[in-house]
């Protein structure tokens, strides 16, 4: 008798702890999907994109996409995540045009040769050469002849293409 009444105690133990189990299963039917959204990026550019001291990417568009994710997520049967991918930022419009990507974030200037669909643009810039505070360099014909770098695939590369050698 003690002995059944031992094992109708474990049974009821058993029972009582797969109860209070959790389970990562939901066991409601959900009807909302779930697409990712892989984004190209290169964080070399401050304040926009850049690499904090862990190794995270920061800076206002990655704030933007956070901002457009909880946007898309309002009221919608589709759950959108977002997922950066880092790459060299010449590397951005190819990935895009390979199906690689399906967002380019990062400092691009609309060029219509890029085959690409553009947004609307949120910043303004200029091109513009930077020299030491005490150079004789005061336009850019003085440039000419001189040892140039850019970002390559960058607007400033071609900017500094034009510049005669």
């Amino acid at each position: 008798m003690k002995k059944l009444i031992k094992v109708g105690l474990g049974a009821l133990l058993a029972l009582s702890m797969v109860g209070c189990s959790s389970s990562s299963s939901d066991t409601t039917t959900s009807d909302t999907e779930t697409v990712t959204i892989t984004i190209g990026i290169s964080p070399d550019y401050p304040p926009y994109e850049s690499l904090d001291t862990d190794g995270n990417i920061v800076g206002f568009d990655v704030d933007m996409v956070e901002l457009f994710e909880s946007y898309l997520n309002e009221d919608s049967d589709v759950t959108y995540t977002f997922e950066f991918v880092q790459m060299d930022f010449s590397n951005i419009i190819t990935q895009l045009q390979g199906d690689q990507v399906d967002l380019g974030i990062s400092g691009f200037t609309y060029d219509e040769e890029r085959e690409v669909e553009w947004s609307d643009p949120y910043l303004g810039t200029s091109q513009v050469a930077v020299v030491p505070s005490d150079s004789d360099i005061t336009s850019i014909d003085e440039l000419a002849g001189k040892s140039l770098v850019a970002q390559s695939g960058a607007t400033g590369e071609s900017a500094m293409e034009e510049i005669k050698a």
